[in-house]
């Protein structure tokens, strides 16, 4: 058994006020911030409270809650550097074997990777594959997950019903705690040495059956035709590793513009039966110096972020609501990485269209190097 590199309590004097997240060995955003550093001018960076507004015009605003976890705030964000590790191909199998009973196992190409993966599958119509000939991410599937996201519908439309799965909702046959716990023992077990935070997307199974119809081909909806019981509770879990106690967030993710909450590339579903899955992706060890970055001051970023936004057409509405000091890991080899503190500033952007009865309201995202001030 692999020793435990994550505490299931969180250390004392941490809040979660702003999203209720579970945080293991970290601290969440405190009330009053004070980062340190100095801004491109060389002067100390000012205190920086728990919320932030600037007007930028009729239809642009930030209007934000800060997320700077204590660490930083206190100590600053140390220098660090990460190389991938390897995942315990033994445990992922057994496992994997242990809930679905493997009966296929077979080595397919992976156009995503130089590397080939290997494919594990089961009776029940289960899936898992491990990347790379040294194993760095896996992917188990299984009919449940298929059936969950197929149920869950966020697109606003007539079918919609994204509200009726709340985040942060614990529930009374699979706690947000014990789920945790399961999400932490896993990981340890498979090879994670980072702590770790958690957001919760609440699957209650008998809302799950209320509003199990999938999508069809033609544009039509049917009745999902599985049976669903209470060890279907569950939550969909994203899973972030952490650096200076900051999320790491893959660059590359940036592009899609999703918030941060649903954005993570540690993925888990967990039911009170079983784990309905898991999307792995790149684990890391991390190396910290005592030196720390030079950020600049949020009132820059915010400055900077004010120019993109008032690039827009000026028709839009954009609201920033959340501003998120986070971890990018920028590759310098094949396995090692340099991780760079980046702000990340979400909110809403509402568009009208021609020949729409309404407007659009979707996400939108600004990344900014917090040292730099490059728009990622």
């Amino acid at each position: 058994m692999r020793k435990s590199s994550i505490r299931l309590t969180a250390i004392a004097g941490c809040s979660a006020l702003l999203l209720g997240v579970v945080t293991y060995s970290v601290c969440h955003p405190g009330q009053e911030i004070l980062v340190t550093g100095h801004d491109e001018t060389g002067e100390s960076m000012k205190e920086i409270p728990s919320s932030y507004q600037l007007e930028i015009s009729d239809n642009k605003k930030i209007n934000a809650k800060v997320v700077v976890p204590d660490a930083v705030s206190e100590k600053g964000y140390h220098s660090a550097t990460a190389k991938m590790i390897t995942l315990d191909e033994e445990y992922l199998y057994q496992y994997f074997d242990g809930q679905y009973h493997i009966t296929e196992k077979e080595k397919v190409e992976n156009g995503a990777d130089e590397n080939d993966c290997i494919y594990y599958g089961s009776t029940d119509g289960a899936a898992m594959f491990l990347y790379g000939n040294t194993i760095y991410g896996v992917d188990m599937e299984t009919q449940l997950q298929t059936d969950i996201i197929s149920t869950i519908r966020d697109i606003d439309d007539e079918m919609y019903n994204g509200n009726r799965f709340p985040r942060e909702e614990s529930l009374e046959k699979i706690s947000i705690e014990e789920c945790d716990k399961r999400v932490s023992d896993f990981l340890d077990e498979a090879g994670n040495v980072c702590p770790i935070q958690i957001f919760h997307r609440t699957l209650d199974a008998d809302i799950l059956a209320e509003e199990a119809y999938a999508l069809q081909d033609d544009g039509s909806y049917e009745k999902i035709g599985r049976q669903w019981t209470d060890d279907d509770n569950g939550y969909i879990c994203n899973i972030f590793l952490l650096c200076n106690d900051t999320p790491i967030y893959d660059q590359k993710n940036l592009r899609y513009g999703w918030r941060l909450q649903d954005n993570s590339m540690w993925q888990m579903t967990v039911t009170r039966g079983k784990i309905a899955s898991a999307s792995l992706r790149a684990f890391y060890e991390i190396n910290y110096s005592d030196a720390c970055e030079n950020m600049l001051s949020l009132d820059t970023v915010a400055s900077l972020c004010a120019k993109q936004m008032q690039s827009m057409d000026e028709a839009n509405e954009i609201t920033i609501t959340e501003i998120y000091l986070i971890s990018i890991p920028l590759k310098v080899s094949q396995k090692e990485y340099q991780m760079r503190p980046v702000w990340l500033l979400q909110g809403t952007q509402k568009e009208t269209f021609e020949g729409m009865d309404r407007p659009y309201v979707g996400d939108i995202v600004y990344a900014i190097d917090a040292v730099s001030g490059d728009l990622l």
